[in-house]
């Protein structure tokens, strides 16, 4: 047999009731104390609050506590200890876990424990100006933490942890030649694995060691931790659940837990059943765990402090990155043991700017961003782009080319080529288009008219002039192009010409021939 060693709390707070009723109206700062003697015989303090912790606040040169009806006067104890600092105006509250200092006599701030406070909260339901407070006790001493043994413990503490337990196995390795000198790390975090898996629970409630038996077995005993026993969740129920976690560990039809666990092994093993699970009460409590590792990068109002005294029933403690960073693996959780399981890590996140304006204001184009990984190096997720297509149409507007007039010589059609900038009529709307045929007037194949020539004036044998009309045919002379042509010309008449003959002259001879 062995001796299982539990964690003792210098104090616990018992039952917290409803929680702890403060005024309304109150304002200022105060603190939350725990006082060693039971507040509703100590205080007048409401008797569905906490038994332990009350609302109190120093001022004047005297320390007064909060009924939740007035503030009343009261002397401080050696025993006192403010483990909550309260904003009364504001309703915040803030546990003082790590602080270690007097304020006006009383010990204020506490070394560890396992502690949480809810605002805002009465009786599980919404209620300003109250506070609910989660979990059983702390150290104050900061050097103070004592481990004793199951059989000395105060059969009167207010925590009780209970685990089906234990199950005492040979572990042999076959064949011979292939013995294990010792289980390995590796394999005692496989059985651990396996019988967190059989049970059904989380690994974090599961406790495995094992010490070298006769040289050729290692004694091997597992504990699973299943439920707590507090004033919300009786013995009857936690045996139930017990009851439930056991009948998965120890299915008859499927060979019991040895012939499961060397299955799932995967047979470098022969495992055989010593003593059978069976469920047992631990009157104590599984150690809490201290603060863990910082992890880098992590948001600056987060501490590993802030996880220190988490038990493995609480939840996980969540680890909230910086601003540029994502949270990678798995959340701190406590494990029965109190150590820590879970490897949280800040990833740097790519850094991207504002994407550029589109570089068209109509249609298809293109825009661009800065992508740069803020610690140089470690950005762990693909690059994002840094350039994207993109399609605009709030610079769209209807574009219209000039009027072509159909050539003529007065009144005549136009049209024209209208054009949205994307080549999607839709962008520019179609409400809007401008009209793409109209009425216009061309003079470009005006042309001169002429008329006949007249009569040739003057003698009528001989020369003369004669006149014709000539005009535009758009009867404007400015749109017929080239010289106009003339409206007078010389000519000659013939009308009136005969021939004319005078009077014979005397013969050139007076005798004979002659002319």
């Amino acid at each position: 047999s062995t001796t299982t060693t539990t964690v003792i709390y210098q104090y616990f707070v018992g039952n917290v009731g409803h929680g702890v009723a403060c005024q309304d109206t109150a304002t200022g700062v105060g603190f939350i104390m725990y006082s060693e003697e039971v507040v509703q015989n100590r205080f007048s303090a409401l008797s569905l609050a906490a038994e332990h912790l009350i609302c109190v606040k120093h001022g004047s040169g005297m320390w007064q506590y909060d009924n939740n009806k007035i503030w009343a006067t009261f002397t401080p104890e050696d025993s006192d200890v403010l483990i909550a600092r309260v904003n009364f105006t504001s309703h915040e509250a803030q546990m003082l876990e790590g602080e270690n200092s007097t304020y006006y006599d009383i010990q204020m701030g506490y070394w560890r424990g396992n502690l949480h406070v809810v605002a805002n909260q009465w009786n599980s339901m919404s209620n300003e100006g109250e506070f609910t407070f989660i979990g059983s006790g702390f150290d104050v001493d900061f050097v103070y933490r004592r481990l004793q043994p199951l059989d000395g413990l105060d059969e009167s503490l207010d925590a009780l942890e209970m685990s089906p337990l234990s199950d005492l196995q040979h572990i042999m390795a076959e064949p011979p030649s292939r013995r294990l000198g010792g289980l390995t790390d590796a394999l005692i975090s496989s059985v651990r694995s396996e019988i967190a898996q059989l049970a059904g629970v989380d690994p974090a409630y599961v406790a495995v060691n094992s010490e070298d038996n006769d040289g050729s077995h290692e004694l091997v005993k597992f504990t699973v931790a299943v439920a707590t026993v507090l004033p919300d969740l009786d013995e009857g129920v936690a045996r139930s659940q017990a009851s439930e976690v056991l009948g998965r560990l120890d299915r008859p039809q499927q060979g019991g837990v040895g012939v499961q666990l060397e299955a799932a092994l995967g047979g470098d093993v022969e495992v055989l059943v010593e003593a059978a699970p069976q469920i047992g009460f631990l009157e104590g409590v599984f150690p809490a765990c201290g603060a863990p590792a910082h992890v880098p990068h992590s948001n600056e109002k987060w501490s590993p402090g802030m996880c220190g005294g988490l038990a493995w029933s609480d939840a996980p403690c969540q680890v909230p990155c910086q601003e540029g960073f994502w949270a990678d693996g798995e959340a701190y959780r406590c494990n029965i043991a109190g150590d820590w399981e879970g490897s949280p890590a800040c990833i740097p996140e790519w850094a991207t700017s504002d994407w550029s304006a589109c570089s068209s204001s109509c249609g298809a184009g293109s825009q661009h961003r800065s992508v740069v990984c803020p610690t140089g190096t470690g950005c762990q997720r693909p690059k994002p782009e840094a350039s994207q297509a993109c399609y605009e149409t709030s610079g769209c507007q209807w574009v219209a080319q000039p009027w072509e007039c159909t050539p003529a010589c007065g009144p005549s059609s136009a049209t024209r080529e209208v054009s949205c900038p994307s080549g999607v009529a839709s962008d520019c709307g179609l409400d809007g288009k401008p009209e793409t045929a109209g009425d216009c007037e061309d003079f470009s194949t005006c042309s001169w008219k002429v008329g006949a020539w007249g009569v040739c004036s003057g003698s009528l044998c001989g020369m003369g002039t004669q006149v014709r009309a000539v005009w535009c045919e758009s009867e404007h002379a400015s749109h017929c192009q080239g010289l106009t042509p003339p409206t007078v010309q010389v000519c000659l008449n013939t009308t009136g010409c005969a021939w004319q003959a005078s009077a014979w002259s005397s013969c050139s001879t007076q005798c004979g021939a002659g002319l």
